[in-house]
């Protein structure tokens, strides 16, 4: 059933013990809390202030600020009792936010050798064709940003690195690079500037140039590709000074886990470092249920190949045993029929007037005696072993479907 809430009701609320707690109580997600008190202009704690209000340290309460042009007073939360995510992705985010809100402050330490090495490389590295720098070197980070903006990358990777610990990660070095590796997961990252692609316009000096070039073409030239060759760029690349940081990307069927973390109109990403941190093990869950739901689809795939190959083969085997008793029913009954045969002939003819039937009738009775002796339990065994039927390798030349 809905609940209903002024906004002055929400705030002292969420004011009153920590955002996941009272997710709980809804039955939703800590997240979809924040997005209500974002959606009401409800400011709510920030990471580590029940910590610090716990052991006794001074807090601030952000005042409720007045409603916003269009806002109404009202908050209308219903209840959740499923989400579209798995537990085991639920589990870890509270966990996060938990582990988040009780991190203890500590003094600032050396700097992580992958910073270092990574913004070594960007200071030592020349702008490229959009003006980014970026760190191929291994061991380093993935980044590319202008150089202006490489004091705020430091600043973002230090905090996010530190962040990332609290979590359980450390960054170490891998094929892709530099990765977060914890919760028996790695996960690679990349950290880059936005660039803004604008139509380029031609400076006077390329003006003049221009005309300088068209003056040196022949009456032939103006006919040839190199008339019509673009002798400046199309476009200019402008780097936006924002940066964003993505983790891998992964397919995630159901609900996927956020991986992208971008500076707003307010927050910057050295400010999201908690915030993404908790991504991070959200993230690691989702890769380990992702691998969980990958083995067992890859298990019922198997055991369902199996089972296509199993009734496949017994097929196999029924059409052999199949033609194999037509061809035992065919030598029975031709038996039968010639028995019948020489036991007419026999009652009809004089053994002395038909020497040649008389000769007939002698070699069919061996014939007879032949086909009955194959027909034997002994010799039939004989038989089903040359062919291999009726027995372990029943299933001889059945070649099973790669598909």
């Amino acid at each position: 059933m809905p609940r209903r809430f002024t906004r002055q009701e929400f705030y002292d609320l969420v004011w009153s013990k920590p955002i996941t707690h009272i997710a709980k109580d809804f039955g939703l997600s800590d997240v979809a809390i924040h997005k209500i008190c974002k959606k009401n202009g409800v400011p709510n704690p920030p990471l580590g202030y029940w910590a610090k209000k716990a052991s006794g340290k001074p807090v601030t309460q952000t005042a409720l600020p007045p409603p916003e042009r269009g806002m109404t007073d009202a908050i209308v939360i219903a209840e959740g009792s499923t989400l579209s995510e798995p537990d085991s992705l639920r589990a870890a985010r509270e966990q996060a936010r938990i582990n988040a809100s009780s991190a203890v402050e500590e003094e600032p330490a050396a700097p992580h050798p992958v910073l270092e090495r990574t913004i070594t490389a960007l200071e030592k590295a020349k702008p490229d064709e959009r003006g980014l720098v970026r760190s191929t070197k291994a061991g380093c980070a993935n980044v590319a940003v202008s150089p202006a903006s490489i004091a705020r990358l430091s600043l973002a990777l230090d905090r996010l690195l530190a962040a990332a610990a609290v979590q359980g990660f450390q960054v170490v070095k891998s094929e892709k690079g530099a990765v977060f590796s914890g919760h028996d997961v790695q996960i690679a990252f990349s950290i880059h500037e936005t660039v803004k692609r604008v139509k380029h316009e031609l400076t006077a000096a390329e003006l003049a140039e221009e005309e300088r070039h068209k003056k040196k073409l022949r009456p032939n030239d103006w006919f040839s590709a190199d008339y019509f060759r673009r002798r400046f760029p199309e476009w200019d690349y402008i780097p936006t000074g924002q940066l964003a940081v993505e983790l891998e990307d992964i397919y995630f069927s159901g609900a996927a886990p956020r991986r992208n973390f971008r500076d707003g109109k307010t927050q910057k990403v050295e400010a999201m470092s908690e915030d993404i941190a908790v991504g991070l093990a959200v993230f690691a869950a989702a890769k380990k249920e992702k691998a969980r739901r990958d083995k067992e689809w890859a298990e019922q795939l198997e055991i369902e190949r199996r089972q296509r190959q199993e009734a496949a083969r017994r097929q196999h085997i029924a059409k052999r045993r199949h033609e194999e008793m037509t061809d035992v029913l065919a030598d029975v009954e031709k038996a039968a029929r010639l028995q019948q045969l020489v036991k007419n002939l026999k009652t009809k003819m004089p053994s002395d007037e038909h020497p040649r039937t008389t000769e007939f009738v002698a070699w069919a009775e061996k014939y007879i005696e032949m086909l009955s002796e194959n027909l034997s339990p002994a010799r039939l065994d004989e038989r089903f072993a040359g062919k291999r039927l009726f027995g372990p390798d029943d299933d001889y030349n059945f070649y099973p479907s790669r598909w």
